[in-house]
């Protein structure tokens, strides 16, 4: 295995990269482009890409006879019982980048300092102000935009006004 870390190099953000090489293949992955795992099975299977969310692309393409035949049977089914916690440290479904959990963080943070102010008022009400958290009209506002989206896409795509309550 190898890795290579670097802040300073040019080009590269911070770029943390792990690449693993085994008799049948290998395994590449690279911080800068972290939904991605690129998986190579030498000259098995053709190359492939398995984003967070799609272990199953893996899984397939490891339960064939020809991988079984040159790997062995019980190699292939240990690493296939694996995939369970791989996918619960990948937990996030495709589509959803870290920033999506950074957004969870920031919103909690919030959340903890209002429910402090709160506690720390002697429970009186806490105005959401000063707060970067949702209220109940940012809610209802959203689900406007939701039943307009519905209405657009039900209608074939046509522009739809949003209906403010």
């Amino acid at each position: 295995a190898n890795s290579k870390a670097s802040q300073i190099a040019n080009g590269h953000e911070n770029d943390h990269r792990v690449a693993v090489y085994a008799e049948h293949g290998g395994v590449k992955w690279a911080q800068e482009n972290a939904k991605h795992l690129l998986v190579s099975f030498g000259d098995l299977l053709p190359e492939m890409t398995v984003q967070r969310g799609g272990i199953d692309k893996l899984v397939n393409a490891l339960s064939t006879a020809e991988v079984h035949e040159v790997c062995g049977k019980e190699a292939v089914d240990k690493f296939i019982e694996l995939t369970d916690a791989i996918e619960w440290a990948t937990s996030l479904p495709t589509g959803h980048g870290h920033d999506f959990i950074d957004a969870l963080v920031n919103h909690h943070h919030e959340f903890g300092r209002w429910v402090c102010d709160w506690i720390a008022g002697g429970k009186a009400e806490v105005s959401s102000e000063g707060y970067d958290v949702p209220t109940i009209d940012d809610g209802v506002e959203g689900m406007e935009f939701l039943a307009a989206c519905k209405t657009s896409a039900d209608g074939g795509g046509v522009s739809t006004e949003i209906t403010r309550h």
